[in-house]
């Protein structure tokens, strides 16, 4: 019987050390390795099949995908619309009585590429400032000047004057309400100013994002999270690490209200977000 009993415990410390290096062998990871410009999701290094080649939406020729990974073993890939003023004309639409995923306002406005806008409230309707061009009042008033210079208020001015692209950072600037034919809002945080992350600290809030960017040489840009969450303080590090250096970024709403949907006679590409009261859009220079 104790003869029995020790082979029994044998077998059994022996499976159970088969099992520890069987884990070991297999289970260990590597990180991911950061990928930029590449059309393909990363995969964990031991996961062992690829990700096939058609699964990846095709971009555009404006648009990059871009990838980053975390040590606590996130990936975030990101797309990168460059958006150039000789190509490309801006406007803002908004209707809280009928909010519409970003796919539907594309399809509704015939425009060729659509993201998210405004913060909005439970009633649909946009917070902070916020003035459709042709508007002769505005819900929310401008801020007062001590407003403007709070960095944890609505810091970022999104400016549309005649189918273009404007962003400022209001603490660094005095700035008076947009003029009654410019559609503008205000958004937060400001991510980047000046060429420099905004974002000191990390909330650790992870959500998905939409930016709006120019570089140096005045260019616009949509940033978008394709997949996985970064938190605020990640993206702006994120942003200022990138070739492109972005002179000011600006946070638009995000979580499940990020999206955007580009559609052209080759392309469909569709990040779906809920449904959203107002939109950014933009239409191609040679359909207006």
């Amino acid at each position: 019987m104790k003869l029995f009993l020790r082979t029994m415990y044998n077998v059994q410390r022996t499976t159970l050390l088969a099992l520890v290096l069987v884990t070991i062998f297999f289970g260990a990871g590597c990180d991911v390795e950061t990928v930029k410009n590449t059309g393909r999701f990363p995969q964990p290094a031991n996961h062992a099949v690829e990700t096939p080649e058609e699964t990846v939406a095709p971009l555009s020729d404006f648009m990059v995908r871009r990838s980053v990974a975390y040590n606590d073993g996130r990936v975030v890939t990101f797309l990168v619309a460059k958006l150039s003023t000789d190509d490309f004309k801006w406007g803002l639409a908004e209707d809280s009585l009928a909010p519409k995923t970003v796919m539907a306002w594309r399809q509704e406005l015939g425009a060729d590429l659509v993201i998210n806008g405004s913060y909005f409230d439970e009633m649909m309707q946009a917070t902070g400032y916020y003035h459709p061009a042709g508007a002769t009042s505005t819900r929310i008033a401008w801020p007062s000047r001590d407003s403007q210079s709070d960095e944890l208020s609505y810091t970022g001015l999104v400016q549309i004057v005649n189918g273009d692209l404007n962003l400022f950072y209001l603490p660094a600037q005095t700035l008076k309400e947009s003029a009654p034919d410019v559609a503008a809002f205000l958004t937060f945080p400001t991510l980047v100013a000046d060429g420099k992350t905004l974002i000191k600290t990390d909330s650790q809030k992870y959500a998905h994002r939409t930016v709006l960017a120019k570089d140096m040489n005045g260019t616009p840009y949509v940033i978008i999270t394709e997949s996985g969450s970064p938190s605020l303080f990640e993206m702006a590090e994120w942003l200022v690490a990138q070739p492109e250096r972005f002179a000011i970024a600006v946070n638009l709403d995000g979580g499940p209200s990020t999206g955007m949907s580009y559609a052209d006679d080759k392309i469909k590409l569709e990040v779906t977000s809920a449904a959203v009261p107002n939109v950014v859009y933009l239409k191609r220079a040679d359909s207006r």
